[in-house]
């Protein structure tokens, strides 16, 4: 890597996880998202040769980043409050079958918690929207 493509790359850092920050409020998810725009600027060796268009281009993966991320972030929320309703019966016979229930749902979602995202999704697709 070249001087001027790291400094460019310090340059934009801080800008750059504003700008994510700003999108997707989590401190911790905009850095990752910040180091994810990079190395994938840093995997297009043809943007590289094209200075002037640098900056915008990692401005413009940037936002679409944070953007995306938010957004499957707010898919997954629905898919675990769709989860939770499912989960939740609607008159349950005894007291005993609610607490029993209950108890089910916090240890099913504490397992799918505790999964990658892309495993959680999966059984997410498979189980409860009955995709292959």
């Amino acid at each position: 890597m070249t001087d001027s493509i790291s400094d460019t790359i310090q340059e934009l850092s801080d800008k750059v996880f504003c700008l994510i920050y700003r999108i997707v409020c989590n401190r911790d998810q905009a850095m990752d998202l910040t180091q994810d725009v990079f190395v994938k600027v840093l995997r297009e060796p043809e943007r590289l040769r094209e200075r002037t268009k640098l900056r915008p281009y990692i401005f413009r993966s940037a936002y679409n980043t944070a953007l995306n991320s938010k957004r499957d972030y707010s898919r997954r929320q629905a898919k675990v409050k769709d989860l939770k309703e499912e989960l939740t019966p609607a008159n349950p016979a005894q007291p005993d079958a609610l607490y029993e229930s209950a108890e089910t749902s916090i240890r099913v979602m504490a397992a799918l918690d505790s999964l990658a995202d892309k495993q959680r999704e999966g059984l997410m697709l498979r189980f409860y929207s009955e995709l292959t």
